[in-house]
């Protein structure tokens, strides 16, 4: 089966005039094929991109292995949408995420997800060819069943064939089964999914690939979004966070030593913090004396002793001066941050006793954003820092996402 896009051609080097050929396989929501299109949330984003930049292409859907070998021998350009896989590296390069999976188990009752060694011992069910069957090979629990379907997925678990089922969860709630509505759950871990784009292909068109990578943010649609009991759970971790640090001398002393706001003096510092960030060497000693305050190392021996849980963890004052941080951040001034700004203007607005903020982007959901240098998905989440009737201050903390909803099972 075949679905060709044609598009305005771009570049005026050797991809001109070219369709780039693409291989897929169907897998809702993210590839699916209604009444002979494909079409489904990966193929927008994948459309979108492709279109800014001008390139025709054309996807032929075939069984995963066929796609690999297709690339292996110059047959196609790349395949989507698919996860990381070491054994691929050697002939393909995975694009940023086109977008996010969200794995759970699934079984008829909660105290199989509560088993000792779990999933040791448990008879695992997957759909064969997809992500989730070659990370369980990968972990050294091979699937006791490989299947077409998600429905008969779900019909093995409902007569008793099998105890688990590992599904990615829009993808499970796409099947018709009636006896997925009644399955216990637990969270497993997030996938990003993009396309495995061939060595020759990139070979013989450098600047491709960070080209395409760079549509990819302006194309994204609804997903990776935290729903109301992911949001539950962070809110409820990071507000010990919070009233952790409420109780710190050390915090309201950093506070009491902010300067009156000197616009010109905070770009000036600002510029020195990103030359530094961007061209390493010796940090100012001003930087120095702001990361070794006692506040700094406070905010490092509380990030360190979350077990992953924190990517970030940072402290500033009402404009966005950095007072103090686990770990040094991009910017000096985050005050055009909206986890700063956003923040500041939403607890103004509600005063002492109000909501924190939690990073939604263009989504009307808080959103999970993949971090693609430490492939570590995050949320960011600010408190306001209040004292005397007065706003002082803003803690800002970046929450892995996939190690909070673990250590939240």
């Amino acid at each position: 089966m075949r679905k060709v896009w044609w598009m305005g051609l771009w570049w005026s080097g050797c991809l001109a005039g070219a369709t780039l050929q693409l291989d897929s396989h169907p897998a809702p929501p993210y590839q699916v094929v209604v009444d002979g299109r494909l079409s489904g949330e990966a193929v927008q984003v994948l459309d979108c991109a492709l279109s800014r930049l001008q390139l025709a292409y054309q996807v032929d859907l075939v069984p995963w292995k066929r796609a690999q070998v297709n690339v292996q021998q110059q047959r196609s350009d790349g395949y989507f949408s698919v996860m990381a896989d070491p054994a691929q590296s050697a002939f393909a390069t995975l694009s940023a995420p086109l977008v996010l999976e969200k794995w759970y188990w699934y079984a008829l009752t909660p105290a199989v997800l509560q088993t000792a060694d779990f999933p040791v011992g448990l008879r695992i069910g997957a759909l064969r060819g997809s992500n989730q069957a070659n990370w369980l090979q990968e972990q050294g629990w091979p699937p006791f069943v490989l299947v077409n379907q998600q429905e008969s997925l779900l019909r093995l678990l409902q007569i008793g064939r099998i105890d688990l089922v590992l599904a990615d969860e829009r993808t499970l709630a796409a099947a018709t089964a009636p006896v997925r509505r009644q399955l216990a759950r637990r969270f497993e871990r997030y996938t990003a999914l993009g396309v495995n784009w061939a060595h020759h292909f990139l070979d013989q068109h450098p600047g491709f690939l960070s080209r395409f990578n760079a549509q990819l943010p302006d194309c994204s649609v609804p997903g990776g979004q935290l729903n109301d009991a992911e949001q539950q759970i962070l809110r409820q971790q990071t507000a010990r966070d919070r009233d952790h640090w409420l109780a710190q001398l050390a915090l309201w002393q950093a506070l009491a030593k902010v300067t009156p706001w000197d616009a010109l003096a905070t770009s000036r510092l600002d510029d020195q913090w990103l030359a530094w960030q961007r061209d390493g060497g010796s940090p100012p000693d001003w930087v120095t004396r702001l990361l070794a305050s006692p506040l700094s190392r406070q905010l490092a021996d509380w990030q360190q002793a979350q077990q992953g849980r924190l990517a970030e963890l940072f402290v500033t004052d009402v404009r966005g001066r950095l007072i103090a941080s686990a770990l040094p951040t991009s910017d000096y001034w985050q005050g055009d941050e909206e986890k700063v700004s956003a923040l500041v203007s939403q607890a103004r607005a509600q005063g002492p006793g109000g909501e924190p903020w939690l990073e939604r982007g263009q989504q009307a959901a808080p959103v999970i954003l993949y971090d693609d240098s430490s492939h570590q998905f995050i949320s960011h989440i600010s408190y306001p820092l209040w004292q005397a009737g007065r706003l002082r201050g803003v803690l800002v903390l970046g929450v892995n996402v996939e190690v909070a909803l673990q250590q939240g099972r």
